[in-house]
């Protein structure tokens, strides 16, 4: 986006005390046009002992205050007092207060110890549509292809890009990661099927990395290897809170509108000892995993590929060459006097006010590249002395670099370990720049001409 925003600018069981500054989610630091921030955080073996230390209380708030919506995993409780506790926490100190509300998975897993998910989301951010835990045992006829099956939500966005999404919790058990990661196209197509909806987050602790799924095991998990799916974590990102450097958390998209309505350069692990000032004892009381977020872009950039129509014209003027005559300048009018009126070129002229000539432009409408450069030399071949060298070598960067532009896509790039694609931080609905006419604008007040390049916008349509 950098060259086309450069042309567009040419109550309580546990009661909790918590500090007078608390982050809000409108506080954060957030990318320019971001309409919200999602969030994956393994709170490990969260229950009625997280919320009896008052310091792990206070930063999991803090936490869940910098999310729209953030999802919870590892939730180990018989009952569901903690979470609700934890919820009742937050909207206390809320802004406005009670702005959030959960969507709580039933209690998963084959063993005693079962978990849950939930997604705590801000009501003025989402609202949600529907939610249920996937049903593993269709296709594999009785035998379960998740340990803890995944939980699903579909939410309408108020204010983003993509306006209706689907987000698929997962804690896969580290033992069979890469079944389950494979299997999540399985919940993808579910979801596909069930609600015609293709635009999906896939978050959560993957366990995808280190010993639990090596650099081998990824050709053999078709979440890596369908080009549907674009991922947002790398194996570079260490999510882990202890000395060692493992990428387990992720996240990964799919859908038109949801691979464009992210920005991928948001995608980091969120360190809140550092936040927080936290000793490496008191991060590790609170989880053994750092959050992951990303962030989605608002419906501006929808607004902008749906209704963008207008021209923008990049001038290029050159101050160093000398001034010329009104003479030459009112000769451009005729044509036995212009020979660009005979090579498709057009001329129109401006008036002041009291009717005297004020611009003279000499203009050609061109389909292609390659007529624009030649358009601009032809400028300076018939003109010299009013068009000089470097106003054309100017010009022809300028026309390059729009170029280059038309060839940025949503191609992902394949990660440098792994043969999963990576979503691309320029992946839009803008397709190209396109470049719809040349000029040549000369000025009788100032006696010199500036070359002009007419660009308009066209979208990408799957």
């Amino acid at each position: 986006m950098t060259l086309l925003l450069w042309y567009l600018l040419a109550f309580s069981k546990f009661p909790i005390t918590l500090s007078n500054e608390l982050p809000t989610v409108e506080s954060q630091d957030r990318l320019e046009g971001t309409a919200m921030k999602i969030a994956a955080f393994n709170v490990q073996i969260f229950g009625a002992n997280k919320m009896r230390n008052k310091m792990v209380k206070e930063v999991l708030v803090k936490v869940i205050l910098k999310y729209d919506v953030i999802l919870i995993q590892e939730i180990r409780s018989r009952r569901d007092t903690p979470i609700n506790s934890l919820l009742a926490s937050v909207n206390r100190v809320s802004s406005p207060p009670g702005v959030y509300k959960m969507a709580l998975s039933k209690r998963l897993g084959r063993t005693v110890s079962k978990e849950q998910y939930a997604f705590l989301y801000r009501t003025d951010s989402v609202s949600l549509q529907d939610s249920y835990v996937f049903d593993d045992s269709v296709k594999s006829q009785g035998k379960d292809q998740f340990q803890r099956e995944p939980f699903i939500v579909r939410f309408k966005g108020h204010h983003t890009y993509v306006s209706d999404f689907a987000m698929v919790g997962i804690h896969t058990s580290p033992s069979e990661a890469v079944s389950e990661i494979d299997h999540l196209v399985d919940v993808y197509d579910d979801i596909v099927r069930r609600w015609k909806l293709k635009d999906v987050i896939i978050l959560g602790d993957f366990n995808g990395g280190c010993s639990y799924v090596t650099k081998s095991r990824w050709k053999v998990i078709r979440l890596a290897t369908d080009r549907r799916f674009y991922w947002l974590f790398s194996d570079h990102v260490d999510t882990t809170v202890a000395k060692s450097d493992c990428p387990y958390d992720r996240m990964v998209v799919a859908g038109y509108n949801m691979i464009r309505g992210v920005f991928a350069e948001s995608a980091k692990a969120f360190h809140f000892d550092k936040a927080y000032n936290l000793t490496q004892k008191e991060a590790e009381d609170v989880s053994d995993h750092w959050p992951i977020e990303i962030q989605l872009k608002d419906y501006t950039f929808k607004d902008e590929e749906d209704y963008f129509s207008e021209s923008i014209t990049v001038t290029n003027h050159d101050n160093h060459i000398a001034k010329v005559s009104n003479r030459v300048l009112f000769s451009l009018r005729f044509k036995r006097k212009n020979p660009l009126l005979s090579e498709g070129f057009s001329c129109t002229a401006s008036y002041s006010s009291s009717g005297a000539i004020r611009e003279i432009v000499i203009w050609k409408v061109v389909e292609t590249l390659e007529e624009a450069r030649n358009a601009i030399n032809a400028f300076r071949r018939r003109y010299p002395m009013l068009v000089s060298e470097s106003q054309v070598s100017i010009s022809r960067r300028e026309v390059s670099k729009i170029e280059s532009y038309r060839k940025v896509d949503c191609t992902g790039r394949d990660s440098e370990k792994t043969v999963y694609q990576m979503l691309p931080n320029n992946c839009s609905g803008m397709k190209s720049l396109t470049i719809k006419g040349v000029k040549l604008v000369c000025s009788r007040e100032n006696l010199s001409c500036e070359i002009g390049m007419t660009v308009s916008l066209s979208t990408y349509r799957a």
